[in-house]
């Protein structure tokens, strides 16, 4: 990524790649842990995690808080408990049962928890959850989304504030605008803990 000289430029939700800059984000990896040692101390020990794009910063540094978690709590990472799910996989007809969560699911050892590693994910796994009557499996959302709080269970999530990640990346272009020289400055935002039904 290049860009002319002396521009300030402000990142925000990922840091960027090959460039010093300053970006405001928050602790992806600190905020995938946390769910899922959230649903361990539940009892849970098969978790899925489901996210899109995963190979993206921000959704790989949730799983890897989510693998950093069970291995921490003494569980074995399961690979196959990972669904790497793409856009095309949200317009699958109703009626598609051959998804790869409902392919878990009809597992014999299937997961009783689902750590959903972003919005989209969010989404899909819950109308998938929903639409084959499964509200006996635990589902927290990194993110939350319209509707997670009409479900039946309603969706557990974890959420960040757009506007605060906003009104913080514009302060700090600001003060590069205004001559701030100091090297790169990484500001991290908290999540918010949001417990439902599920």
């Amino acid at each position: 990524l290049n860009r002319p000289e002396n521009v300030p430029v402000v990142f925000a939700d990922r840091p960027p790649d090959n460039l010093d800059a300053d970006v405001v984000m928050i602790d992806n990896a600190a905020t995938g842990h946390t769910a899922a040692s959230h649903l361990v101390s539940h009892g849970h020990r098969r978790i899925a995690f489901v996210g899109t794009e995963v190979d993206q910063y921000a959704v790989g540094a949730r799983l890897g808080g989510y693998r950093a978690a069970l291995e921490e709590h003494g569980l074995v990472f399961d690979p196959g408990l990972v669904v790497n799910r793409n856009l095309a996989a949200q317009r699958h007809p109703a009626g598609d049962t051959d998804l790869p969560l409902s392919r878990m699911l009809a597992d014999p050892d299937p997961p009783t928890a689902v750590l959903c590693g972003n919005l989209l994910a969010g989404v899909a796994a819950a109308r998938e959850l929903h639409r084959a009557g499964r509200t006996d499996v635990a589902m927290v959302s990194i993110d939350d989304f319209p509707v997670a709080d009409s479900l039946d269970p309603a969706i557990t999530v974890f959420t960040q504030s757009p506007e605060l990640m906003g009104r913080a990346a514009v302060d700090l272009l600001l003060d590069r605008i205004a001559g701030e020289e100091s090297g790169p400055r990484r500001m991290v935002l908290p999540t918010t803990f949001i417990a439902r039904g599920s």
